[in-house]
């Protein structure tokens, strides 16, 4: 559904079973996370991946981008910093810089 982007029936289908107390497997959430973040949902979006029992030096790359533009789009950029540091060491070339010690990328 999230391919399609039926971000609605995801976040309906979430609802769901979280009012029928079903348990959700950790794969489904980042998925479930991406539909909330779609509709400008982003803390809810949050919620859903703190769940997931997996620090951010581990995540695979669309959870922890989904996490990321989840932090920024609920104005947390000192949050959304510290979680790109955990991914990225200080001093770590990257595209058109390095990452500072202030989380700024340089060059």
């Amino acid at each position: 559904m999230v391919a399609r982007e039926d971000y609605d029936q995801v976040i309906d289908e979430y609802h769901r079973l979280q009012e029928a107390n079903r348990p959700l497997p950790d794969y489904t959430k980042p998925w479930i996370a991406t539909a909330l973040l779609a509709r400008k949902q982003p803390r809810q979006a949050l919620t859903v991946l703190a769940s997931i029992p997996i620090p951010p030096v581990q995540q695979d790359d669309d959870r922890f981008s989904t996490e990321f533009y989840a932090l920024l789009e609920s104005d947390q950029y000192h949050q959304a910093g510290e979680h790109l540091a955990q991914r990225i060491p200080l001093g770590k070339p990257l595209s058109g810089g390095f990452l500072s010690n202030n989380l700024t990328i340089v060059g």
